[in-house]
């Protein structure tokens, strides 16, 4: 679905280096290594097409992001980013609802909406009796569960999650075990970006970011 290719300008004649090659399939999950933000938020600002990395080559499809519809296919990307768009005055499901368009459907269908809702955050670790509080009164743990959710919301093809060393020790086997078991029965991609070496116990590929050379990919395992 997505391949991301390492390219090295030499005498302005670009060549491929198969050997850096990252191929993104559905159903998988995915880990990047940084230990520097700017090199991390590069690598998303790319990923979206928003600011490209001359040493890389993405494609989707088979077509780079460059000669594609950017809208579209950034329709097909949730990120879940180091801060956050949570309206602080809402509750964790009110901001949920928000960005699935429920203000037009009926109060009944509303009702079950927020259900659905309510048992996914749980399952995915808010408690129960602090679902309906204002996100103001989260801990930054509990923010970045949210913010996670509201981007599944969407039902996006790629879900890129970054700093998943913001959720608590406690709490983030039960969140990554949910990701993981979401992305790969709903054939979903899933990219864990990080600066710890724990992303290995949960992913299926593990890579880094070099800190010398910004966009540089090279395999870790």
């Amino acid at each position: 679905m997505l391949e991301i290719k390492e390219v090295c300008n030499t005498l302005n004649v670009y060549q491929l280096l198969q050997t850096t090659t990252i191929n993104l399939d559905k159903g998988m999950v995915y880990g990047i290594i940084s230990d520097k933000e700017e090199v991390a938020d590069s690598f998303v600002a790319a990923l979206l097409g928003i600011d490209p990395i001359s040493s890389l080559m993405i494609q989707y499809d088979n077509l780079n992001i460059e000669e594609i519809n950017k809208n579209e296919y950034r329709k097909k990307i949730g990120c879940s980013l180091r801060g956050d768009y949570l309206l602080d005055n809402l509750s964790a499901i009110e901001n949920i609802m928000l960005v699935m368009n429920c203000e037009e459907v009926t109060q009944e269908h509303k009702e079950f909406v927020a259900q659905y809702i309510s048992k996914l955050l749980y399952q995915y670790g808010i408690d129960k009796e602090r679902i309906k509080l204002p996100v103001s009164e989260f801990n930054d743990s509990e923010r970045k569960i949210v913010e996670i959710v509201r981007v599944l919301s969407k039902n996006p093809e790629i879900i890129v999650v970054d700093q998943l060393s913001l959720v608590e020790d406690t709490m983030r086997k039960r969140l990554v075990d949910q990701l993981r078991r979401y992305a790969i029965t709903n054939k979903k991609c899933l990219i864990l970006l990080d600066h710890t070496s724990d992303l290995e116990e949960y992913t299926d590929e593990l890579w880094i970011l070099e800190r010398k050379r910004t966009g540089h990919i090279k395999v870790s395992q």
